[in-house]
């Protein structure tokens, strides 16, 4: 959130206007009696607080009272923060991770070709540890083994057009990658592994754990995963499993969508994809003789018929 202009109240009737305040102290400084005001400001879950004080001007001579935020503006351009990308995707849907750093709903326009033609806002979001907001936007409604384009947008910000490839039919082939352990690589070495594997054209990636080297730290999914793989996860939808790097933690639980399953809970599920059955588990959750992980185990395998 941002201001433009807004006014300053005080309780001894004094006002003074405050212009381009982005939360931080790129703002023009108010004068009183031809002196700059200190002005503190934040902004704690949408409610403003403010304190301003003239430069060696005391407090007592101003008779400042309650601070009252008379007038706000409107809220900032709302920003897309990373590429959007793909997660649990099937013959008819996938759903658009969009990171924003507001709740404002983002929109993806989709369709056969880049003129779209059909267009899916945010379902919900998941807060980072930093409170940025993972939008899912869940596009539905496609063809099986077609190819869609995408584009997100979130207020005046919008990334660029993409594609990728729904899930075929039982029957159909198809070549997917497994990939694991990103925290322990360069970023060098991890983005010419995807630049390669693209080369050969998967239809989707799985992910063996260990995405970042700590899932409690914001900047390390950035910096291990999301950063190296942002061009490959725009176009190749992806199943992740959880490791222990990972945590099953709150930046896990927002970075990851899995697709529903009958396990009933996001840590870990199982999938088919033409004639594959993907069962994947979590690390972070127990699995002991008698645990939820451990039934859904056995009578998923159990029940699969696929291939």
């Amino acid at each position: 959130m941002a201001f433009e202009r807004c006014i300053l109240g005080f309780g001894d009737g004094l006002s003074f206007p405050v212009t381009g305040w982005t939360g931080g102290t790129a703002f023009r400084r108010p004068l009183y009696a031809g002196r700059h005001l200190n002005v503190k400001a934040s902004n704690k879950n949408g409610r403003f607080h403010m304190s301003a004080q003239p430069k060696n001007i005391s407090r007592s001579s101003l008779l400042i009272g309650s601070l009252l935020l008379v007038l706000a503006a409107h809220p900032a351009h709302a920003k897309i923060l990373n590429p959007p990308y793909l997660q649990a995707v099937s013959m008819t849907g996938v759903c658009v991770m969009v990171e924003c750093d507001t709740t404002n709903a983002a929109s993806v326009a989709y369709g056969p070709s880049p003129a779209y033609g059909r267009t899916a806002t945010t379902a919900f979001y998941l807060t980072t540890s930093i409170t940025t907001f993972v939008h899912r936007v869940w596009l539905t409604g496609l063809e099986p083994n077609s190819t869609c384009h995408y584009r997100a947008s979130h207020g005046d910000d919008q990334s660029a057009d993409a594609n990728f490839q729904t899930a075929p039919p039982s029957g159909t082939p198809f070549r997917f990658a497994f990939m694991a352990d990103f925290q322990s690589t360069s970023t060098n070495h991890d983005v010419m592994v995807s630049q390669l594997i693209e080369t050969h054209h998967p239809r989707l990636c799985v992910y063996g754990g260990d995405m970042p080297f700590n899932g409690r730290k914001y900047d390390l999914w950035k910096k291990h995963f999301l950063d190296k793989q942002r061009l490959l996860i725009a176009r190749v939808p992806f199943f992740g499993a959880v490791g222990n790097h990972d945590g099953w933690v709150e930046n896990t639980k927002a970075f990851l969508q899995a697709p529903d399953s009958g396990s009933h809970t996001q840590a870990y599920y199982s999938v088919d994809y033409s004639d594959v059955h993907f069962h994947i588990l979590n690390t972070e959750v127990s699995s002991d003789t008698n645990t939820p992980q451990y039934a859904f185990a056995q009578a998923d395998l159990a029940a699969c018929t696929q291939k």
